[in-house]
């Protein structure tokens, strides 16, 4: 019943030095813990953030990622990855990068000549970390992969080309046809993705 009381909506788990951290989503606070199981404290988050991931560094410190608050209705939603010291509070932020809500992408059967694609809700850009040494973070909108050392100076930046496949007007009509059936004020629209090389 303690473990209840105290962790309410238990979200995300790192091990950060000799603790066990746990994001507390429902409370929006940090606990901490030993590993051997023993609670030691909790600190609430200011200002209040809901981290989407969490690692641990070898010092205490550790790694988040969440989406800022937008500036208007209309803004592009973005994502960081911030560096927080062993309260809980942010110390710097290593990178952002856009989340754009929706993509087309063509599905498996593009490899047989069918080049259809379809519209989804895009995954948020994440990040790996080898812990006390560098932050790994991945660009969507740009297609890259990103390597940063704990204060925030980039190492390198791999950058790969991804152009978009081709559709045709005919084949575009043919899947909104389909899509009105279920929405009749669907409409389509398209992307036009960079192309970056090395």
């Amino acid at each position: 019943m303690k473990l209840r009381s105290i962790l309410a909506g238990l979200t995300l788990l790192a091990v950060a030095g000799e603790r066990l951290v746990v994001f507390d989503s429902r409370n929006v606070r940090f606990s901490y813990w030993s590993l051997a199981g023993e609670y030691v404290d909790e600190i609430g988050i200011v200002p209040p953030r809901g981290y989407f991931s969490l690692a641990g560094n070898p010092d205490g410190t550790l790694i988040g990622r969440y989406a800022p608050r937008p500036e208007s209705a209309d803004a592009d939603r973005q994502v960081a990855i911030v560096r927080l010291d062993k309260e809980g509070n942010e110390i710097l932020e290593i990178a952002r990068a856009l989340w754009p809500s929706t993509m087309m992408y063509p599905p498996a059967g593009a490899a047989e000549g069918r080049r259809i694609g379809f519209v989804f809700a895009t995954r948020q850009p994440d990040f790996a970390l080898d812990p006390g040494r560098t932050v790994y973070f991945g660009s969507f909108e740009e297609y890259q992969l990103l390597a940063f050392d704990l204060d925030g100076g980039l190492h390198w930046a791999l950058r790969v080309a991804q152009p978009r496949a081709p559709v045709s007007d005919q084949q575009i009509e043919s899947r909104m046809m389909r899509v009105r059936n279920f929405n009749p004020e669907a409409r389509a629209s398209e992307l036009d993705w960079p192309e970056i090389t090395l």
